[in-house]
């Protein structure tokens, strides 16, 4: 689904998400973000912070951020058009420049066993850059990603230190999650 089109799906519950992700964040974080619109709601929500700087590897979060006073950071590297995510080996050497507070990304759907998963092998790989470079690790997504896993594997829940959804999640799948935000 085009960038276009995923920013009007589940549009209130991504600001719910965006707005309980926030209560994880303090002034003085660096924050990294995938190029999801759950990560992009965030941006809005981060404008009650002081000297926080972000990097992001989404062009559409980066032009949001660009509206703001906050110090900021694209990765740059090659852009897949309909998501406007920044992917390849430029993107993950400029991720793997910095180290953050804390990460913020999202998936295309949660597999029953519990792995975060993805279509987009290159964007998979910018991703996990992202978690790797930061102490806090956190998992937004909604209720339509549960039990609904794609070909590619992000990795598996428990590598999140939180996980933020709107509904809990499947039993099996919980008891691997360190620490759990519902919306």
């Amino acid at each position: 689904m085009a960038l276009s089109a995923r920013e009007h799906h589940m549009f209130n519950i991504k600001s719910a998400l965006a707005k309980q992700a926030s209560t994880l964040v303090q002034d003085g974080y660096v924050i990294m973000l995938d190029a999801s619109t759950t990560a992009s709601h965030l941006v809005k929500e981060l404008e009650r912070f002081k000297d926080i700087i972000v990097i992001t590897c989404g062009i559409k979060t980066a032009y949001m951020l660009s509206q703001t006073n906050f110090k900021h950071i694209c990765t740059g590297g090659e852009c897949i058009n309909k998501s406007y995510s920044l992917i390849g080996q430029s993107a993950i050497f400029t991720v793997r420049q910095y180290n953050a507070d804390i990460c913020f990304v999202s998936c295309h759907g949660l597999s029953p066993s519990g792995m975060a998963t993805d279509t987009s092998v290159s964007e998979n790989e910018v991703r996990y850059a992202l978690m790797k470079q930061s102490r806090i690790k956190v998992l937004m997504m909604d209720n339509s990603k549960i039990d609904n896993g794609f070909w590619h594997n992000l990795c598996d829940i428990s590598e999140f230190d939180c996980v933020i959804c709107n509904t809990p999640l499947p039993e099996k799948i919980m008891a691997k999650v360190k620490k759990f935000m519902l919306v």
